[in-house]
């Protein structure tokens, strides 16, 4: 149903993916996908927050099989959350090309757009 317990359950779940952890990022992609956060990539997830040094990302590559969802959860999500949560910043996206740089830079912000308004 539809209502307040909804609206309160919607309010902790946001509280929840404003947490700089790998716990908060799982959060952020359930509500904007509605899924869980794929098994393969709570690992990658984690690692990825071993990479942060106050506040610094120094770089990570990840290497999964192909048709494992990497752009739409690490690039395109994942970077969706690292805007919204740090809004001031400057982020890179590196990318085969240019145009696959410029279709995966155009998803985050349609994310960053309709989540963060």
């Amino acid at each position: 149903g539809s209502g307040l317990c909804d609206e309160h359950h919607y309010v902790i779940l946001g509280m929840m993916a404003r947490k700089f952890e790998p716990m908060g990022f799982a959060t952020f992609f359930s509500m904007i996908t509605g899924m869980s956060l794929p098994r393969h990539h709570v690992k990658a997830i984690e690692e990825i927050f071993t990479t942060f040094d106050n506040d610094e990302w120094v770089g990570i590559v990840i290497e999964m099989f192909r048709g494992s969802a990497k752009t739409t959860v690490e690039n395109n999500a994942f970077g969706a959350w690292l805007v919204g949560m740090y809004p001031d910043k400057t982020g890179l996206i590196v990318q085969a090309n240019d145009e696959i740089a410029g279709n995966n830079s155009s998803a985050v912000a349609q994310i960053v757009g309709y989540t963060f308004r």
